[in-house]
């Protein structure tokens, strides 16, 4: 293979294929045993109608509820700036380099930094509402990075584990935590 064929073949490998389909199985960004309605799906009426946020969903949470990671990862950005006007977020890196991305955080909730490792199930912030919001919500995506190199991020398709198997999300669905695995 040339040396132009290689870097083709990385690029279209790295950063324009998407992330397999399998790799989108995540649990609920609560707490085990609570549930949460979801109040807007995948390509949403509201606000889920860009590439970020296409494949997200926003469940219905009393402000200061618990987030938590729903996998494990690395925490690689996030925003805790103290204004209530601009989303408090998370963004949580997995091995399979795809990012958790947690929105609408209460300010001063947030209990991680940059660089910081989260085990699934830990919760490291509270939902608030801040942001672009109507209400106190946990606003949850599954973004990959696309493009070269890596300039845009982009969401994704992604699972739920549940009590009763794997779901979907879709608006006005009870999301209901496992308490175990």
């Amino acid at each position: 293979m040339t040396f132009k064929g290689m870097v083709l073949f990385v690029v279209l490998w790295c950063c324009v294929l998407p992330v397999r389909s399998e790799s989108y199985l995540y649990d609920p960004p609560f707490q085990a045993g609570k549930r949460f309605l979801i109040v807007q799906g995948f390509n949403g009426e509201l606000s889920h109608q860009t590439t970020l946020s296409r494949y997200a969903v926003d469940l219905a949470m009393p402000e200061g509820e618990p987030v938590c990671a729903a996998r494990e990862g690395e925490v690689v950005r996030l925003n805790r700036d103290g204004d209530e006007r601009v989303s408090q977020f998370v963004h949580i890196e997995h091995e399979d380099k795809t990012v958790g991305d947690y929105e609408h955080l209460q300010v001063g909730s947030i209990g991680v930094q940059v660089g910081q490792k989260v085990e699934q199930g830990e919760c490291f912030a509270k939902v608030g509402n801040t942001g672009y919001s109507t209400g106190p919500h946990l606003h949850f995506a599954v973004l990959h990075r696309q493009g070269f190199p890596w300039f845009t991020l982009v969401s994704q398709p992604f699972k739920f584990n549940v009590k009763r198997g794997t779901i979907t999300p879709e608006k006005l669905l009870w999301l209901d935590h496992p308490i175990a695995h």
